[in-house]
């Protein structure tokens, strides 16, 4: 008997030797499982819904479907993954003004860096526009709400997709003419005003124009870069928008010598409003940037198959916009290269049987005669 005891002691501490109970659902230890945690060091400034959001750091894993990037606990899209360097889509982050971001690999959490959310460019960038097919690769989109403070601001969307139904073309008028007028001519279904011309006793400051690989318009010399340093280039119907280096006050120059096999349509304007997914700093002690008016501008996408027209109206019921503030409506829309156009009273956008006889846009100087148009047929 006794010997029987000492066999059974002797089992049932070797069994309760052999089982760690403390060790049951605890996350393994990275210093023991030999896995090194990912680690944040920098990352994009700003976000929104749909933004591009480039997170650097270490220990990230080059295959995509590895990292899971959380902006608090909302998943976000991994696009591009190095060891280094993650390229991900911001989500959806409703009204938080800021999220903490975080890299999980191999079940190990990194450590946080928090991200600003931009509110403005969140509201636009989520918004529920009213649409409004003009025809397929061709919609119209319009809302009006508070932005850029508590400010109600009425903005023109047309969102337009080129391709062999849908083409992107400038039209021009030998005397100045109604915006309306001119994409008629053109047998557009909607457009929108394009570059400067003098007006009663200002400046010349007429914009180089080609259309169809001929020269339509040489554009005055001597005109400041702040009205010169970026054009539209169509070519084969695909756009561009293309920023100016050089300096100087002959820009119209600079955009005639591009080779018509380069470019069969230009239309020279400015300021540059986003370059390579980035806002221009654009001069704010310009009233030019500064003023709250009405606006058009241009933006388009990286393959240039896809272009936003914008404009914002300004009347008694509405604000306008600066060109910053442009610059961060076409952005959240999706532009990565955009441009700015005339604005002010000629700010107008043609959608084809609707408005006013076309005319949707409604600002305070009714409808300008201006003397060239971006359309889209």
């Amino acid at each position: 008997m006794k010997y029987r005891l000492l066999f059974f002691t002797f089992f049932l501490l070797f069994v309760s030797c052999g089982k760690d109970n403390s060790n049951e659902n605890i996350i393994p230890d990275p210093s023991k499982t030999g896995e090194v945690p990912p680690s944040i060091t920098a990352m994009t400034a700003t976000c929104f819904y749909g933004s591009t959001v480039v997170i650097t750091g270490t220990n990230f894993s080059p295959n995509v479907a590895e990292n899971v990037v959380k902006f608090d606990d909302i998943n976000a899209t991994v696009t591009q993954a190095t060891s280094t360097s993650l390229t991900v889509t911001a989500p959806n982050l409703a009204g938080a003004p800021a999220a903490d971001v975080t890299v999980t690999r191999s079940g190990v959490v990194s450590n946080s860096k928090n991200i600003a959310v931009d509110v403005d460019q969140n509201k636009v960038a989520t918004y529920t526009w009213t649409t409004h097919s003009v025809k397929p690769g061709v919609t119209y989109k319009t809302g009006q709400f508070s932005l850029f403070g508590t400010s109600l601001r009425r903005i023109h969307i047309l969102d337009i997709t080129l391709n062999a139904e849908n083409t992107l073309g400038i039209g021009v008028a030998t005397s100045h003419k109604a915006t309306v007028a001119i994409c008629n001519d053109y047998n557009a279904v909607a457009g929108v005003n394009a570059g400067y011309f003098p007006l009663g006793g200002a400046r010349d400051k007429d914009p180089y124009i080609r259309i169809d690989g001929k020269t339509v318009q040489n554009g005055h010399l001597g005109v400041s870069q702040l009205f010169t340093n970026s054009a539209l280039l169509i070519n084969n119907n695909v756009a561009t928008v293309r920023k100016f280096t050089d300096s100087g006050t002959n820009l119209n120059q600079v955009a005639a010598v591009i080779p018509p096999s380069q470019a069969q349509n230009i239309i020279v304007c400015g300021p540059m409003l986003i370059t390579d997914g980035s806002i221009e700093d654009l001069n704010m002690s310009q009233s030019h940037n500064s003023s709250s008016t009405g606006r058009t501008g241009l933006g388009v996408v990286e393959d240039g198959t896809r272009v936003f027209m914008v404009v914002i109206d300004y009347n008694g019921d509405v604000m306008g916009v600066s060109t910053l503030q442009l610059a961060k409506i076409l952005q959240a829309l999706g532009a990565v290269d955009a441009m700015n156009l005339d604005g002010g009273g000629s700010s107008t956008m043609f959608v084809e049987n609707m408005g006013e006889s076309g005319r949707v846009s409604n600002n305070t100087y009714s409808q300008r005669s201006v003397k060239s148009v971006i359309y889209v047929k």
